[in-house]
Order: structure tokens, then sequence, then C-alpha cells
């Protein structure tokens, strides 16, 4: 459900006080306020991160497959995230 192991109904049955979320740093937004509006209190933690690993250049900004594909990533979770919003499931 949602992609995660258990879901917030499953979370509230451990009785626990705090979980660790862990996902990517993309998701990581949207599946802490999806928790949070769920009631379950999280310590969010990122998995990965996209970051450069070079230094910058005349060429780093000519526009390529690897930065569009990120872009595309980051527009996905702007737009889910306002889809969530108008739901009211965050």
């Amino acid at each position: 459900k949602l992609g995660m192991s258990l879901d917030p109904t499953q979370i509230k049955q451990l009785k626990a006080k705090k979980i660790i979320l862990v996902t990517s740093a993309f998701h990581l937004p949207r599946a802490h306020a999806l928790l949070r509006k769920s009631g379950v209190e999280t310590l969010p933690v990122a998995s990965d991160y996209y970051a450069p690993d070079k230094t910058y250049d005349p060429f780093s900004f000519v526009p390529d497959a690897a930065n569009l594909s990120r872009s595309t990533v980051a527009i996905k979770e702007y737009l889910a995230l306002a889809v969530y919003w108008v739901m009211g499931w965050i």
C-alpha cells in the first residue's frame, strides 16, 4: 500500500512513539507528510541524493538526458505533493 512496508494503521498498532522513515530524498517530503497526517510521528532520513559529482564548466549548462531525467523525477514529486494535498491526504 503506497509503496510502504507497513501502512499507517499497521504502524499505529506497533504503539511506537516514533518511527524512522527511510526513503529516497525525492520521496521524503511526501512520505513524511502522509504519515504525519495519519498521526504517526517520524524521524525522516533520506537514503540518497542527486548531486553532481563533477565541477562546473561551460558544458554543465547544456541540456543532457541525465539532467532531464532528474528534473522529470522532481516534477512528478511536486505534482504528487499537489495531488495528495488536493485529495486531503497530506
